[in-house]
This record gives structure tokens, C-alpha cells and sequence, in this order.
């Protein structure tokens, strides 16, 4: 019998909004939206684990340099056309939910030891 492909998916969930077009000043995103989040991920998978504070910091194609903060949220799953598909959706869902131009995702292939 073969064993199921297994993937790691991370999901960088921004703790604050992008600045207003007003001025730089940032607010933090309500805590219903990341509750509402993690539900949705344990309806689909049944399990998820959770970083919270993970300090990030990238620099844009002008060269100027952000810090930012997250909650990382991490899932095991079975990589299948129905996880990838579901995926896209959700990233959609997120970038409206938490006000951004992306969501940070990465899908990576494991193995259970």
C-alpha cells in the first residue's frame, strides 16, 4: 500500500493592517478575525498548530526595509488537488478578511517519521 504525500502548510497571518493611505500609523486586526480563521482551518483539517508573535522582516523592490509581526499558522495535510484547490480559495478569503494585496503561504513536502 503507498503511503499518502504529505504537505506543511504555513499560513503568515499579519497581526496589523497595511498603513493608511493618511498616515503610517497601523492598526492592530481584530482578534474575532483570527479566531474565525483557525475555525475554518480546524473544519477542513481537523488539527492546526499556532506561533504566535513571529517577528518578520523584508525589504521591497525600492529597497526600503519593513518589520512586521504575525501569527504563524501551521498544518499537516495530504497533498491532494482538493487541498491545493480549497487553498486558493482560502488565501482569497484571507487577503479580504485581513485587508491585504497578499497572504504569505508556503506548502511544503513532509514525511512522518
Amino acid at each position: 500500500m503507498a503511503s499518502k504525500t504529505l504537505v506543511q502548510i504555513s499560513i503568515y497571518l499579519p497581526r496589523y493592517y497595511n498603513p493608511e493611505a493618511k498616515g503610517p500609523k497601523r492598526r492592530r486586526v481584530e482578534p474575532g478575525k483570527f479566531s474565525q480563521t483557525y475555525e475554518e482551518v480546524m473544519a477542513q483539517f481537523g488539527a492546526y498548530s499556532l506561533i504566535k508573535n513571529v517577528e518578520g522582516v523584508w525589504v521591497d523592490q525600492k529597497g526600503t526595509r519593513f518589520k512586521d509581526w504575525h501569527h504563524l499558522l501551521i498544518v499537516v495535510a495530504e497533498n491532494t488537488p482538493q487541498t491545493r484547490r480549497w487553498l486558493r480559495h482560502f488565501k482569497s478569503r484571507l487577503e479580504g478578511r485581513f485587508r491585504q494585496k497578499e497572504i504569505f503561504i508556503s506548502v511544503l513536502q513532509v514525511s512522518k517519521i
